[in-house]
């Protein structure tokens, strides 16, 4: 099972790829469809961690919460310039994608594997970090 020191890189990762840039969201696999309709070609603000809690903000006071569990994985790509995004391999739950990344290319991150993928608001967000209690990565802890 992933542990907190692993969403908290996780989180960083997905900042410094998709952060202060639209992103494309889908769902490959259909189960997530719904929600990553809503909020397709939203700004990414950024990603950060509370314990085993990764949430993906968006404009609008918008969250994509994710727990991986005990298989997830969220894998993040940054492409060489010009490079094309590949096609989806297997059951991706979730795929973003956006453009000019800090670091090259696009990029672009899929989620496999998962317990947990939504679409929350910040309230319901406050909700599940102040049920955590204090995460001594964090540093407002």
């Amino acid at each position: 099972m992933p542990e907190g020191h692993t969403l908290l890189r996780l989180a960083r990762e997905l900042t410094q790829a998709f952060g202060g840039r639209p992103v494309r969201v889908s769902s490959p696999q259909g189960r997530f469809a719904a929600d990553a309709a809503l909020v397709d070609g939203a700004l990414c603000i950024g990603a950060e961690s509370a314990g085993k809690h990764l949430f993906v903000e968006l404009a609008g006071d918008r969250f994509v919460h994710v727990h991986l569990g005990l298989i997830g994985k969220f894998d993040v790509v940054v492409l060489e310039p010009g490079q094309p995004v590949p096609v989806p391999v297997g059951q991706v739950r979730l795929r973003m994608v956006s453009t000019g990344s800090t670091t090259g290319g696009t990029a672009y991150a899929d989620l496999r594997g998962a317990t947990q993928c939504d679409l929350i608001g910040g309230e319901r967000r406050a909700q599940i970090v102040a049920q955590l209690g204090e995460d001594p990565l964090r540093p407002d802890a």
